[in-house]
């Protein structure tokens, strides 16, 4: 992570119509661009992010932070900036098609200069993370998604908030005495509406889908995508108001769906108590790949379902033809 510039940029004059109407033409506006990469990986816990804590005569020193940095000039693009800078603080390898673009955030620092940070993140990788740069960095950690450490640096914590919350834009203009770590109280954080993401930037369930789930598991407060690199078919974890979490399967076609609807009616009861409580499957639904619903797992690792809340009644739907209750 590159110290900012605390200047205020200058900006341009002129009339509501576009024309200057004297003096020499004033500098045009222009903002540093910071590249951020959140690794993540699963845990039984939850995901987690990899974050480092500054140290030396930096920005921010004693503060958590993502790898970041800047671009090196107009022959290196945004992803080439990022996959260098990763390897650079941490010493892994990424592939630009692992890379994923999350969020752009807009942010001012207390001083005044504002500043485009956008934000990447990447769940595979060459390599284990190690301190690469121990004059700038004295610590390296995975911390989970929901319980971040303190102190961290507000603009880096600004930008994880707004994945989280499914923003793929966000403005966080700090004001003068405002500090550098996070802190609740006086965070500025403002979410852009983004359409058709869900909480980890991945595709929303369309109507279709959420309706057959919430009849099946009652109504559902937040979803995320879990879906594997593949796109003929989508995985949502769901969170019941209700009814605890759940995952909702979109096959890709009918075979898939028929082959694991019969592992779950069947070879799934081998687990015991470990066994995925399973409310319903469907092959009437409008969409095109039927959706099921399992427990999640994100509790208990390879034995997960013992600790999920039981299913709901799925009443509604067992007219359908392969309609099941667990």
């Amino acid at each position: 992570m590159n110290q900012p510039d605390h200047r205020t940029p200058a900006s341009g004059t002129g009339s509501p119509g576009g024309a200057h109407t004297s003096g020499p033409k004033a500098a045009e506006y222009t903002v540093p661009v910071d590249v951020h990469m959140f690794l993540r990986r699963d845990s039984a816990a939850g995901p987690l992010v990899l974050l480092t804590r500054r140290a030396g005569p930096v920005y921010a020193t004693g503060l958590r932070h993502a790898p970041s940095g800047r671009l090196d000039g107009p022959h290196e693009d945004l992803v080439a900036a990022v996959i260098r800078e990763t390897c650079e603080e941490t010493g892994v390898l990424l592939d630009r098609a692992g890379v994923g673009s999350v969020v752009t955030l807009h942010h001012r620092a207390p001083g005044g200069a504002a500043r485009i940070g956008v934000f990447f993140a990447a769940r595979s990788w060459q390599g284990t993370p190690q301190i690469m740069e121990p004059d700038k960095c004295d610590a390296m950690d995975w911390f989970p998604l929901d319980a971040l450490p303190e102190p961290m640096v507000a603009y880096c914590r600004a930008g994880i908030d707004a994945y989280r919350a499914g923003a793929t834009l966000a403005v966080h203009f700090q004001q003068p005495g405002d500090p550098i770590a996070y802190h609740p109280a006086t965070d500025p954080l403002t979410l852009a509406p983004t359409a058709g993401r869900t909480a980890d930037g991945g595709v929303v369930p369309d109507e279709g889908v959420r309706d057959f789930a919430e009849r099946a598991i009652g109504p559902i407060g937040t979803s995320s995508d879990s879906s594997w690199p593949r796109a003929e078919s989508r995985v949502w974890r769901a969170t019941g108001k209700r009814s605890g979490a759940w995952y909702v399967k979109q096959h890709q076609n009918q075979r898939f769906h028929r082959r694991e609807v019969h592992a779950l009616r069947h070879w799934a009861r081998v687990l015991g108590a470990a066994a995925p409580s399973w409310p319903t499957a469907t092959r009437t639904s409008s969409s095109p790949w039927p959706p099921c619903a399992t427990p999640c797992p994100h509790r208990c690792g390879y034995r997960p379902w013992a600790t999920c809340s039981p299913a709901t009644s799925c009443s509604p739907l067992k007219t359908t033809p392969s309609c099941a209750s667990g």
